[in-house]
């Protein structure tokens, strides 16, 4: 009886991996917390809003001063709307800005040749490369759903084999971790939750991150410190990276630096300013939904507050006219 084949065992995560997925939890937790703080405020008013919401529209200002709870909670659900309208907006604009500068690219599109030929085929990414004619020297992943690598001609025009193979070591870690898809989610809540400033130091900590694991994944299949640094050198002055909002060769001198010194701590970029904002504005956000003055049944109170208002404005209307 031929004994069971052995399992081999899962590939562990860089420390680089290991903390940008936590960075992405946070965001996750993040955006999460504020969908449910719009549903909680949602929910209170809902009684109000749903079979009202003209008479709401048009009297909610006025029956909310009677009781300051209800103007701050308003006030919240406000905030909480528009940003969640932004975060729409922004992923539209980003999923279509992006779209735009890659079917430029594409339009160039040309066979795959040469070294680039060889090198796709050892890194097994034969079907996931396109080359397209471009002077510029870089390399993205680019799509949401099914993520590819795009490679200029300038690229491999500039670089040697090792290099070459080094950069698409790098890109494949992106596509393999969907990162184009991650990369549009966070940037697109770091530019829409404007009153939570400490997401934008989180993003572009998170974006390092990716950037040093995706270097750290290319050592370990085979590229060397080198070439990466050579490559590194190269691409430096490539296109603007944020236009086309996908993994990019950014914070060269971190890069360059971890490369060098492989046990070197990650330095967070940290604003202490933007965290105490943030830490201001989440209190007073939640103060704000769940206010101890504010009684459970919101929705019937402020429903009564309304009907109230309105019956006197009825009956004043009434009396004038008498």
């Amino acid at each position: 009886m031929s004994p069971a084949p052995r399992m081999s065992p899962a590939p562990r995560m860089s420390p680089a991996q290991r903390t940008a997925t936590w960075i992405l939890a946070a965001l996750c937790g993040i955006g999460g917390g504020m969908v449910v703080l719009l549903g909680v405020v949602v929910a209170m008013f809902a009684e109000t809003l749903a079979p009202h919401i003209i008479e709401f529209c048009l009297l909610a200002w006025q029956a909310l001063s009677v009781h300051i709870a209800y103007r701050l909670m308003f006030l919240a659900l406000v905030v909480l709307i528009l940003s969640v309208l932004a975060f729409l907006v922004r992923l539209w604009w980003h999923a279509r800005l992006t779209r735009q500068h890659v079917q430029k690219l594409l339009m160039h599109k040309r066979d795959l040749s040469g070294n680039l030929l060889q090198v796709v085929n050892q890194l097994a990414l034969t079907s996931s490369v396109d080359l397209v004619a471009a002077p510029q020297p870089f390399a993205l992943c680019y799509g949401w759903l099914k993520p590819r690598v795009l490679v200029t001609t300038g690229l491999t025009e500039a670089m040697d084999e090792q290099e070459l193979s080094s950069v698409l070591a790098h890109e494949k870690y992106h596509l393999t971790q969907n990162d184009p898809f991650k990369i549009l989610i966070v940037r697109t809540l770091r530019d829409a939750v404007i009153f939570f400033p400490v997401l934008h130091d989180l993003v572009e900590n998170y974006l390092l991150l990716q950037e040093i694991a995706a270097d750290q994944h290319a050592l370990a299949h085979g590229a060397t410190r080198e070439s990466l640094a050579s490559a590194l050198l190269k691409v430096f002055r490539s296109p603007t990276w944020d236009a086309l909002g996908v993994g990019a060769y950014s914070s060269f001198g971190e890069r360059v630096q971890h490369l060098a010194q492989p046990q070197r701590k990650f330095n967070w970029r940290i604003s202490w300013v933007r965290v105490l904002i943030s830490v201001v504005a989440v209190i007073l956000l939640v103060l704000a939904v769940l206010h101890p003055m504010a009684p459970m049944a919101l929705g019937e109170a402020l429903h009564a507050d309304c009907h109230h208002i309105a019956s006197l404005d009825i009956h004043s209307i009434s009396v004038s006219r008498a």
